[in-house]
């Protein structure tokens, strides 16, 4: 959440998540819950009972801090989401694993076709996923 918006990845999170949340729900059957704002309603509706309470946590006071930049975006894919887009694509895809998978040794070029992953956080999955890249990367227990 820091830094410019056109180089955040929280600009695209939020976007998508719009997006994706809204399509989800659109599609339930059995529940009133059709957008993100229906939820936000319920939960401000029901604050108490159905989220954290003011001060749970520093980086969320009201509960619901991301779900609220999530809606005032609309998930309008703008000029500065495109922005973002790029950029965390260009970071994660030919700086990030392109560039691992492209790597000079003793002066010649070797060519990768995979990457080792010590991965127990995640940080592989969520640099493929930034690139776009469906992963199929499984931690190394012997890591």
């Amino acid at each position: 959440m820091y830094g410019e918006p056109s180089k955040r990845e929280f600009t695209v999170a939020k976007l998508d998540a719009y997006n994706n949340i809204n399509s989800y729900l659109a599609e339930l059957q059995g529940t009133t819950m059709k957008t993100v704002e229906d939820i936000v309603a319920y939960v401000d509706a029901n604050s108490g009972t159905e989220d954290a309470r003011e001060g749970d946590h520093a980086a969320c006071a009201s509960g619901q801090d991301l779900f609220n930049e999530v809606v005032a975006h609309r998930g309008v894919k703008d000029e500065t989401y495109r922005k973002a887009l790029s950029y965390s694509r260009r970071k994660s895809r030919e700086e990030g694993i392109d560039a691992a998978l492209h790597v000079m040794k003793d002066g010649q070029s070797i060519e990768l076709d995979t990457l080792p992953s010590c991965d127990w956080k995640g940080a592989g999955q969520q640099i493929a996923a930034r690139a776009g890249i469906v992963s199929s990367l499984k931690s190394n227990p012997g890591c």
